[in-house]
């Protein structure tokens, strides 16, 4: 059997209601399927959902309760192609998606690849599949730093990586509990390798309570940054510093401003919103990024905004 080019690797952690669709969007790419593998990795038995993978020619793995890392740990490991691809159980790929993947991975010497986004409550398969002119690749050689660069806005089913750049961070991929796309990113900076962030949107990114990037309780999401992604993002900070690499420093900064600098805000803790400003890069040049330190600095003068409603929008 040919070795495939692309592993797509799809996580599900108890979630089953969007799996199907996922796994579908997969499996009906333009690209022909020799050309790659698909790895599902969940913790749950399903019989229609396994039939569906036993149809299809799809590996399966069946994961413990552990972090997002050790997940992709295990899913990496038993990947075969040279290139990776992520797609969260809830998320759905346009049918174009991994062809596109193949022509810039085939034709340019990249590390790691970001496509734009459609994202809703439920999925329409029009929307995503779009002409080609409708998107461009933008390249971003590793330099000095991240100028220009929109670094706030990733997410995970939207990445696709070099599997080698994963494999000399395997140890470290185990530590993660969150913010996976963040550490993608960061550890394909550490290696000096060059970044394609693509217009073209070939991913539906679903939105729903049950996601808590995107949850409509405030206070469920915020108390998600604080105890959760905030020390995700201080391990990425630790390990940008540790391999002296000033981009992925750089990038880890400006994460740990917007979550810290929301949460404080949402907290009325004016001491916090100031000590958030030792993390913010000064060179790195992000609207949102602008945005959050207008809305910091009003907030630290006593402005009366509807913080509430800024914060929500901000923090996502």
């Amino acid at each position: 059997m040919k070795i495939p080019f692309i592993s797509v690797i799809v996580t599900a952690y108890k979630r089953k209601e969007f799996l199907l669709e996922a796994l579908d969007s997969v499996v009906e790419q333009t690209l022909q399927r020799d050309m790659y593998e698909i790895i599902c990795i969940k913790n749950f038995k399903d019989p229609k959902i396994d039939g569906y993978i036993r149809d299809n020619n799809i590996v399966s793995i069946i994961g413990e309760d552990k972090p997002i890392g050790e997940y992709l740990y295990l899913a990496t490991k038993r990947a075969s192609g040279e290139v990776l691809v992520f797609l969260d159980d809830d998320d759905v790929f346009s049918k174009k998606k991994l062809e596109r993947i193949n022509l810039i991975f085939s034709k340019y010497s990249v590390g790691f690849y970001h496509n734009s986004h459609l994202e809703g409550e439920k999925f329409n398969r029009e929307q995503t599949d779009l002409q080609e002119d409708n998107f461009k690749i933008i390249k971003y050689p590793y330099r000095q730093g991240l100028k220009y660069f929109r670094i706030s806005t990733m997410n995970m089913s939207s990445i696709a990586l070099k599997r080698d750049i994963l494999f000399q961070h395997i140890d470290e991929l185990k530590k993660v509990i969150t913010s996976q796309d963040s550490f993608m990113l960061i550890i394909s900076l550490i290696q000096k390798q060059d970044i394609f962030i693509d217009s073209g949107k070939y991913t539906f990114y679903r939105l729903h309570n049950n996601n808590v990037s995107y949850s409509k309780s405030l206070e469920k999401h915020l108390k998600f940054n604080k105890e959760v992604e905030l020390p995700a993002l201080f391990y990425q900070l630790e390990l940008a510093k540790n391999y002296k690499s000033k981009a992925a420093k750089l990038f880890s900064k400006n994460l740990i401003f917007m979550v810290k600098s929301a949460v404080a805000i949402e907290e009325n803790n004016k001491k916090e919103v100031m000590s958030a400003f030792r993390y913010l890069p000064l060179n790195v040049l992000d609207k949102k990024l602008f945005k959050r330190v207008i809305l910091s600095i009003l907030f630290i003068l006593g402005s009366k905004y509807p913080y509430r409603i800024l914060t929500r929008n901000f923090s996502r």
